[in-house]
């Protein structure tokens, strides 16, 4: 499989995963409480609730698949429910597990939340009007998918006509998860990631703040399909590691920061020359659904002169759709 990217091609070997999906770690209590991903989460309003495993892969989760097991809350089908999160969370999902179709009560079940959605994949025999997700009742059997909330939420509501005291389940998740994690280490020019690396958007590598005058010299940042660790210290770079495979090579140009702003003698300010700056890149993601999930691993370079070379950490960026 090849990706084509900046008008470069990237050789990829394996399937690439699913990108940086992560579920609720859930705990059990008289209210229900869990962490997504370092937003808490609690949800009131379920009755004779519970915590155990679901596995998320077939084909009702084919839209974002969790891997197995996955924890979960159990609890009635007739519950009123309330999710309040800390933090607010872009493109919520829903994860809902054997919704109930058989003994829910009504011949028609009705789920209504308080927010707009998407389903995204499964609830196969259900119809969407609004905010409001209807499957059958009678003996139509059990219902799930994943459901997708518009927007950042920072709440979820959803009221049911179902009168049953049966189990139904839910857990939620999101794309939320770290998308540019820093690996190995550097040595003498650490880097750090700005911006969204997400379809449509950009993202910016960027350097250590130097002086103008310690300024010297070049930099480059590389780009690769694998994360590799080759020492350099038989090539005279003792400490240092190659990080990446290096498929792209791009020049990361020298960008000074605004000057200080200088108080004039007769009134008024002027912006002075600038003092420092970094090495830095910014990188535009293409809106291609074909490079969700794809990873592309970074390492700066910086020669000042020779043989004074400098390396980064390494820093694997994923990207996703907002």
């Amino acid at each position: 499989m090849r990706i084509c990217i900046f008008g470069v091609g990237l050789a990829l070997t394996a399937a690439l995963p699913a990108q940086r999906l992560v579920s609720v770690d859930w705990s059990p209590g008289s209210v229900i409480t869990g962490d997504l991903n370092g937003t808490s989460v609690a949800v009131t309003g379920l009755e004779d609730t519970g915590i155990g495993t679901k596995g998320l892969s077939g084909a009702k989760y084919s839209a974002a698949p969790l891997s197995a097991p996955t924890e979960a809350v159990f609890y009635d089908a007739r519950s009123d429910w309330t999710a309040t999160f800390d933090n607010s969370v872009s493109g919520l999902l829903l994860y809902a597990i054997s919704w109930r179709g058989t003994s829910a009560g009504p011949s028609v079940v009705n789920y209504t939340f308080d927010q707009p959605f998407t389903v995204l994949s499964g609830f196969y025999q259900g119809t969407v009007s609004g905010t409001t997700l209807t499957v059958p009742g009678g003996m139509s059997g059990f219902h799930g998918g994943v459901i997708r909330f518009s927007g950042s939420v920072t709440s979820v509501s959803c009221t049911t006509n179902s009168t049953s005291g049966s189990t139904q389940v839910l857990t939620f998740g999101c794309h939320c998860g770290s998308v540019a994690t820093a690996y190995g280490s550097d040595c003498g020019f650490p880097v750090g990631v700005t911006g969204e690396p997400a379809l449509g958007s950009s993202y910016t590598v960027r350097g250590p703040t130097q002086s103008l005058a310690a300024a010297a010299g070049t930099a480059a940042l590389f780009l690769g399909a694998t994360q590799v660790a080759i020492d350099l210290t038989a090539l005279g770079f003792p400490g240092c590691e190659l990080l990446t495979s290096s498929e792209l090579h791009l020049p990361m140009p020298f960008v000074p920061n605004p000057g200080p702003t200088i108080t004039l003698p007769f009134g008024g300010t002027i912006t002075g020359p600038p003092v420092d700056g970094q090495f830095q890149l910014t990188i535009p993601v293409p809106s291609t659904p074909s490079l969700v999930g794809l990873p592309l691993y970074h390492q700066a370079l910086h020669v000042a002169m020779l043989p004074n070379v400098q390396l980064s950490q390494g820093i694997a960026v994923t990207y996703y759709d907002p």
